[in-house]
């Protein structure tokens, strides 16, 4: 196992210099410069004893020291033990490919029914509720509202509640209100206040019907199709793919002398046989 790992060392270091430069590496790196400043900027002269404050300083430099190798470590086996998608295509070929294959699945489905809705002008007649007829109090005596339609008109009356009516001032009201109460009142009956209203209201309405679309816009569609497919094809490989491996190779860094090491078996075997 020491004698392959040796191996394996001595073969991980022979890439260019710009093979080992990777945007996760990278990342590490500058996290490990963060760790090493925590380490070195730390209150150690604010422990208790001075026993605490030198085991702890102590400590600090192992880990540093443990960070350090690590880092250099994994930055010489990271070339071989990232992660990267693998694809079968070429972009441009993945491209044309599936979006050939989404203009032929539109071809082969055929021209679809689309909804068109017809906007009309419509009339209708609506009846309002009549106003709340009043009541005429079965305690004013007959012969007071006689009395008051003798002298004032037949569309005058003793009413309570006057919804729909228009009180008057007369008279007879101080006398009316004193003897039946405040509610009671002379009032003028319109010659509509018992009967319901008619009128006239302007609407819009929709009609919905389906209608195959014609062979110009099935074939555009089937094009449309096409390039949408393409740019996903490339939004997928150009950004989300990348996106993933850098999340990926990320966690895998930090164990990089291991993985590196097991993946490049058959490539140290090579070397070992030369």
């Amino acid at each position: 196992m020491i004698n392959y790992y040796k191996k394996a060392w001595k073969v991980a270091g022979e890439l260019n210099k710009f093979q080992y430069v990777r945007l996760t590496t990278i990342l590490w790196i500058l996290a490990v410069i963060d760790a090493l400043y925590i380490l070195a900027t730390y209150n150690y002269a604010g422990f208790s004893s001075l026993g605490a404050m030198i085991a702890n300083i102590i400590e600090a430099i192992i880990i540093a020291i443990v960070l350090c190798v690590l880092t250099y470590v994994n930055i010489r086996f990271f070339p071989w033990a990232k992660h990267v998608s693998k694809f079968e295509k070429s972009l441009l070929q993945d491209m044309e490919d599936s979006g050939n294959q989404a203009y032929q699945e539109t071809i082969d489905e055929g021209p679809r029914d689309k909804m068109v809705i017809h906007e009309h002008p419509e009339t209708s007649i609506v009846q309002d509720d009549a106003p709340q007829k009043d009541t005429t109090p079965t305690n004013v005596p007959y012969s007071e509202v006689q009395n008051v339609k003798a002298k004032y008109g037949s569309n005058y009356e003793i009413r309570r509640n006057t919804g729909g009516s228009t009180p008057v001032n007369v008279p007879e009201t101080s006398n009316i209100q004193k003897n039946y109460g405040s509610n009671y009142a002379v009032v003028a009956k319109k010659p509509t206040d018992d009967e319901p209203t008619t009128r006239e209201v302007s609407s819009v309405g929709y009609d919905i019907s389906y209608v195959q679309e014609s062979y110009k816009e099935f074939i555009r569609r089937a094009k449309t199709n096409k390039w949408l497919e393409a740019f996903r094809v490339f939004l997928t490989r150009m950004l989300l793919y990348p996106v993933l491996n850098t999340i990926i190779n990320f966690i895998l860094w930090p164990f990089s002398f291991l993985i590196g090491a097991y993946k490049m078996r058959s490539t140290v075997k090579v070397q070992n046989n030369k």
